[in-house]
C-alpha cells in the first residue's frame, strides 16, 4: 500500500503517490539485533540537583506495524569523563606557561569530593 493516497475516490494508479525510494526514507534503514531497539532520539531531561545520573531520551521507533511511535528511554547511573587541568601554583603566573600544581594533588583533592558526593567509581591519570 502507498504512504501518501489522494483522497478522492478514483481508484486510478496515477491519483496514489508512490513512496519515495530514496536513501532519505527511513522506513528501509538498517536495523539493529534482536533483543535492542532502534530509535532517533529528538530531546533529552536531566535533573543535575535531583537525580543525577539519570536521563530520559525522547525520541521515536518503528513499531511492529512499521509504524512510528513515541519512546522514551529511561538511563540509570550513567557514567560521566571529565578533564581537569590542575589549577596554576601561583594565581599571577601566565596561564598558559606557569607552573602548576602536581597530579597527585589533584588526584587528592577529586578524590575527596568524589568520596563526599557519594561517587563510587573513579580513576585517573596523568
Amino acid at each position: 500500500s502507498s504512504m501518501f493516497m489522494n483522497n478522492n475516490n478514483n481508484n486510478n494508479k496515477n491519483d496514489k503517490m508512490e513512496k519515495e525510494k530514496s536513501p532519505e526514507n527511513t522506513d528501509n534503514y538498517p536495523q539493529c539485533k534482536p533483543g535492542f531497539i532502534d530509535f532517533f532520539w529528538f530531546d533529552a531531561y536531566e535533573d543535575p540537583v535531583r537525580k543525577p545520573g539519570q536521563i530520559y531520551l525522547f525520541g521515536k521507533t518503528l513499531n511492529k506495524s512499521n509504524q512510528w511511535q513515541s519512546i522514551c528511554v529511561f538511563i540509570k547511573n550513567i557514567q560521566r569523563t571529565m578533564y581537569v587541568l590542575p589549577r596554576l601554583k601561583n594565581k599571577s603566573d601566565d596561564i598558559e606557561n606557569g607552573e602548576r600544581v602536581e597530579f597527585i594533588n589533584v588526584y587528592n583533592e577529586l578524590n575527596e569530593k568524589r568520596q563526599r558526593l557519594g561517587i563510587r567509581k573513579f580513576a585517573a591519570g596523568p
